[in-house]
């Protein structure tokens, strides 16, 4: 855990992009490559499940869909948790190779089968060989980044991420090409056994017995336990729960702002606001966050650099925080912009350094079950928002159900008569009620209803984050949080 909690001394940018060895920028074009293909599979899916076979898709209905997507995301957010302990012990190479070849398998299955069984079995290949692929990689550039190149390497890396998500975006988007686009997902993972090709796999720690072809079930049992140990722990444990409401307060922040623009920015006029028209530019605002972290990532990481894991954590949460009330307080574009370029950059504060923090805890030979923890934020984040952040959203700052709600209990309508309504018929409704034009009426209820408490909300998570990374930090104080090998964690 080596100066996770004292100061750093960095060394000059350039020294440090000079000292990254061949092992990282081969990871690294690896995390791209691989990264690329799945958010092709995410886009194609979210476009394609439920679209008709005669447009392209696959047809299938919103249960369907659900099981499919649930399932994927399940995988690829908790299966590093579980796998980065085996990669530790069977070596990253070989786990790649695994990864690759189930991407390739599944890829193949997607791009030729469209029977839901299929379909599905496809994807969960694809979610195994992600699971196995994330620790793997990520265990390769711990391993080969020391403290005075961490926040550089850790900022690059992970711009390399979004990298891939703007490739997807620009070069697929929401092709409903199934066969091409899990086509050129297979080609990729083929593609990337080339950087494999060229990484050199680290040798076990001193005293540590030879990788084996397979664990053993004694070795596996072992593994498992000591992964749910250090889940338990309570130092480890603080870190997750705090890292999980940032990353809650974050991805609500995205889902919610395109619907809050829609809903009441000033952009657009009378029925392009009620009638639930999609707003391109509010959709194109939070698209554009993938650009504004690879802007942002190598300046912050720079800066950061001379920042503990842990203060770049805190920092980076507050920002968000921030960032978050300025986006959700306003009905101006520009200001909302603003605010997400402020919730930008608290992410890219928090998500290298968190990966830097992790892999600086990891005592020597479990640097892949070490960055397999990072995934459990997210993965609770995801949950948690699956189960209430559309709920919360809708009520207490969805445009029709504030004005529905308004209609009822100011207006004096009756209620079964306001649910009736159809969404587009709720602005001119509560227009005609306010005897004002429908562009006033917006306004007003603004004012009235205070949709803006939603964003405060979200924003308050922030204040927990904070105190548990204060927290985590106190835990590991009494460790010294000197020596890699010791366990604070």
């Amino acid at each position: 855990m080596s100066g996770s909690t004292s100061p750093v001394t960095a060394r000059p940018v350039l020294r440090q992009v000079l000292g990254l060895r061949r092992t990282f920028w081969a990871a690294s074009a690896m995390e791209l490559i691989e990264r690329w293909g799945y958010f092709n599979m995410r886009l194609a899916l979210g476009a394609c499940l439920t679209l008709g076979v005669l447009d392209g898709g696959y047809g299938f209905d919103a249960g369907q869909r659900g099981i499919i997507l649930t399932s994927l995301t399940a995988l690829v957010a908790c299966l590093p948790v579980v796998m980065g302990g085996l990669v530790d012990r069977v070596g990253f190479k070989r786990s790649l190779l695994l990864a690759l070849a189930l991407e390739l398998l599944g890829s193949l299955v997607l791009a030729s089968q469209a029977g839901f069984g299929a379909v599905l079995a496809g994807c969960l290949a694809v979610g195994v060989g992600v699971g196995v692929f994330k620790p793997a990689v990520q265990g390769l550039v711990a391993h080969n980044l020391g403290e005075a190149s961490g926040a550089l390497g850790w900022g690059l890396f992970y711009a390399v991420v979004n990298v891939a998500g703007i490739l997807a975006q620009v070069l697929v988007g929401s092709s409903s090409n199934l066969a091409l686009v899990f086509g050129l997902n297979a080609a990729l993972a083929a593609l990337n056994l080339l950087p494999l090709w060229l990484l050199v796999e680290p040798a076990p720690p001193p005293g540590a017995p030879a990788r084996p072809l397979l664990p053993t079930w004694q070795e596996v049992g072992a593994i498992l336990s000591a992964t749910w140990r250090d889940l338990c722990s309570p130092a480890l444990a603080l870190l997750i729960v705090a890292i999980s409401l940032f990353h809650l307060a974050h991805a609500q922040c995205l889902a919610w702002l395109p619907t809050h623009l829609v809903d009441w920015g000033t952009m657009r006029w009378e029925a392009r606001a009620y009638y639930g028209v999609p707003d391109y530019y509010a959709d194109w605002l939070v698209k554009a966050n993938m650009g504004l972290v690879v802007v942002l990532t190598l300046p912050v990481a720079i800066v950061a650099g001379w920042l503990t894991p842990i203060r770049a954590m805190q920092l980076g949460t507050i920002v968000l925080g921030v960032g978050v009330v300025v986006a959700g307080s306003t009905q101006l574009f520009s200001v909302a912009a603003l605010g997400l370029l402020v919730v930008t950059l608290g992410e890219v504060l928090v998500g290298p350094r968190l990966k830097d923090h992790l892999a600086r805890l990891a005592p020597p030979g479990q640097e892949a079950r070490y960055m397999g923890y990072s995934d459990v934020p997210q993965g609770l984040a995801w949950l948690v928002g699956l189960l209430v952040g559309d709920a919360l959203y809708a009520r207490l700052g969805d445009f029709r159900s504030l004005a529905r709600e308004w209609l009822v209990e100011v207006g004096g309508q009756q209620r079964v008569v306001v649910e009736a309504l159809q969404d587009w018929e709720v602005g001119t409704a509560l227009a005609l009620q306010m005897h004002v034009p429908t562009r006033e009426a917006l306004d007003q209820l603004w004012q009235l209803a205070h949709p803006q408490q939603a964003w405060w909300l979200l924003a308050a998570l922030t204040v927990p984050a904070v105190l548990g990374l204060w927290a985590h930090a106190r835990r590991l104080e009494p460790t010294g949080a000197a020596g890699r090998g010791e366990e604070a964690a």
